[in-house]
This record gives C-alpha cells, sequence and structure tokens, in this order.
C-alpha cells in the first residue's frame, strides 16, 4: 500500500527558540527540558556518548506557543536525517526548530519504529532524502515540504515488526560493542 505520509500524520517544524525567549530578566520565565541533537545521536545509536540535559528558558506567556513531544511522536534532526520515537520518558519535552515532530493519525498503517527505521538505515529511503536536501556546501537540511511530500510503500505489519527488531538489536549490538 503506497500513502503519503502528510496524509496520515500531522507534521510540524519545532519550536523558534528565539521567539519564545524571555527578552529581560524581569520577565516571568520556566525551565523547559529540551530534546538535543547529542540526545537524537546517542538514542539512534550513532554515537555511545552520553548526553546532558538541555534545558531552555521560555516567557511563561509563550509555553502555549512551543512544540512538545509526546510517546510515540517521532522526531528527526533536519540537518542529520536521523530519527527518533518519543519515549515516555523524553515526553513533555520541548522541541527546537532543528527537528521535525511527526505525529501518526493513523498507526494501524504506520508504526513509528517503521518510521524511525526507513529515515536511519533504508539507504534507499535515505538516498532521495539526501538527494532533496537544500542549503550551502557546509549546512544542508531536509526540509518540511519534502518530508510532507514524502511517498511510503508500507509493508505487512509482520514485515514492519520484524525489521523493527533487527533495526533494534543493531543498535543495541553497536552500543555494546563500542563499551
Amino acid at each position: 500500500m503506497i500513502v503519503k505520509l502528510s496524509d496520515i500524520s500531522n507534521i510540524n517544524l519545532g519550536t523558534i527558540l528565539t521567539r519564545v525567549k524571555p527578552k529581560n530578566k524581569y520577565i516571568q520565565n520556566v525551565q523547559i527540558p529540551t530534546i538535543s541533537m547529542q540526545e537524537l545521536s546517542y538514542e539512534c545509536g550513532k554515537t555511545d556518548d552520553e548526553f546532558e540535559e538541555i534545558i531552555s528558558t521560555i516567557e511563561a506567556d509563550k509555553v502555549d506557543k512551543c512544540l512538545f513531544v509526546e510517546e510515540n511522536d517521532v522526531v528527526i534532526g533536519l540537518s542529520s536525517q536521523n530519527a527518533m520515537v518519543i519515549s515516555n520518558e523524553r515526553a513533555g519535552k520541548l522541541l527546537l526548530s532543528n527537528f521535525c515532530h511527526i505525529r501518526i493519525n493513523k498507526p494501524e498503517i504506520l508504526e513509528p519504529n517503521y518510521l524511525v527505521w526507513l529515515f536511519n538505515e533504508n539507504t534507499i529511503f535515505k538516498n532521495r532524502l539526501t538527494n532533496s536536501m537544500q542549503g550551502t556546501a557546509y549546512v544542508k537540511m531536509i526540509t518540511l515540504d519534502t518530508i510532507r511530500s514524502i511517498s511510503l510503500d508500507i509493508p505487512s505489519i509482520e514485515i514492519k515488526m520484524i525489521i523493527w527488531r533487527v533495526f533494534s538489536f543493531s543498535i543495541e549490538r553497536d552500543i555494546l560493542a563500542k563499551k
């Protein structure tokens, strides 16, 4: 079955931090745990370096303008093209504008773990994305429009589950081998 990603999910850019940061020290603010690129790299098995928790300071009146992740959301680094599924422990964190947020509306068609596997490991899929990246020679990013226009050939649930199991075991193996 072929489906367009934007037909079965909501896709959004993370929060632009400069729009919600306090302008001066007298404005009431809140401290919010934030997803970082190091956290994404660690979760994807791209690095075994532990990451430090990042805390962002947000103007209290602008919290409702921020994008927070929920369990089973998919987060994609726009420059790295790496993806991760948000666990219960990471739910509620702030997502910044160097990330794309995908909330799948029809999990019976597309599981978050399968989408993560496509972004992180499927060579054909990654080549398609790399060819559509925009930017300078030093900073290339995938655009939201590109992600929204992705068409996926969805296999059966059994095949998707096998792919995810093999993929997750390979990440665990790589982490153990590095240690």
